[in-house]
């Protein structure tokens, strides 16, 4: 996942990680903050918005003009701290045959989705960091 990543900020108490932010990129000018996650011991002390802010700033400096995160509706008041902006966006999720990948045996399983399985998804809010 990381090797993939635009950037990724972490954060290390020790020998232990307890914070990353990773930041996807699609290779203009947009970037995707993900996985961000601090370990519950180290939260409410702003270690979350530093790893967003130095995710931002890595971002920036790698070309990046726009900084999209999708979120779930209770982690808005944290990434109106971090600078981010609510803003429209259309999201789907797709139809027909997808490969999901099973652990287990490490095949690659085709599964088809009922008919009508496009559907929007209704727990991510959109968020931008505007330039």
């Amino acid at each position: 996942m990381l090797a993939r990543s635009l950037t990724w900020i972490a954060a290390r108490r020790g020998e232990w990680l307890v914070g990353l932010a990773n930041v996807a990129g699609d290779g203009g000018v947009h970037a995707f903050i993900l996985d961000t996650t601090v370990h519950p011991d180290e939260r409410r002390q702003g270690l979350g918005i530093r790893l967003v802010r130095a995710a931002a700033d890595e971002s920036r400096a790698r070309g990046a003009e726009w900084l999209h995160v999708d979120y779930e509706p209770h982690l808005e008041p944290f990434y109106e701290r971090c600078g981010f902006r609510p803003t429209a966006a259309g999201l789907l999720r797709p139809r027909g045959r997808i490969l999901l990948r099973s652990v287990a045996d490490n095949e690659d399983q085709p599964v088809r989705r009922p008919r009508g399985a496009c559907s929007s998804i209704p727990t991510a809010r959109p968020m931008t960091l505007l330039r």
